[in-house]
């Protein structure tokens, strides 16, 4: 019989999140949002493993602020600029290392609303100055410290989007 390779670990972390918003609509084609969120993540340090990769304690602070546009005859843009805040903490054999970094990125959408609200067609641009950041998202995989889902793109992306509601 093969003795098994496998290592069950369990981990303790801590999440927390904090977000406030005010939208406003000071006109039916304009729609503007402010909003700020804080999230920290710690974990404890695994035994024997090498913890320099993986964050033992992720605090980010986020300020979205965006203006919507729609036209009665269904067009619609949006630009949405946020800010980021990050400190980042990796245990060492030493101590502790910190990685922070603080940034702005843009994003921008347009589209067409089709009739009788049957779906939406929009072109949209991520990271639409090609920002280059450090950052650490929280949504990680089990055994990487690359995101399952990332959450901000890492450089520009412009793509078309296709959404039917019927």
């Amino acid at each position: 019989e093969t003795p098994s390779t496998t290592l069950d670990i369990e981990e303790n972390q801590d999440e927390l999140l904090h977000r406030t918003y005010l939208y406003w609509t000071p006109d039916k084609r304009v729609a503007l949002r402010a909003e700020y969120e804080f999230e920290k993540l710690k974990r404890d340090a695994l035994p024997g493993f090498a913890n320099s990769i993986r964050p033992k304690e992720i605090r980010t602070n986020r300020l979205p602020l965006g203006v919507n546009y729609y036209h009665p005859n269904g067009l619609f843009s949006e630009v949405l600029t946020t800010y980021y805040k990050q400190d980042v903490e990796f245990p060492t054999l030493t101590g502790n290392n910190h990685d922070d970094d603080s940034f702005w990125l843009v994003d921008f959408s347009a589209g067409y609303r089709l009739p009788k609200r049957y779906g939406l067609v929009s072109f949209v641009v991520k990271n639409v100055f090609d920002e280059n950041f450090s950052f650490q998202d929280t949504l990680l995989s089990g055994e990487a410290i690359k995101p399952s889902v990332p959450t901000i793109q890492p450089e520009r992306a412009v793509y078309w989007r296709f959404t039917l509601s019927y």
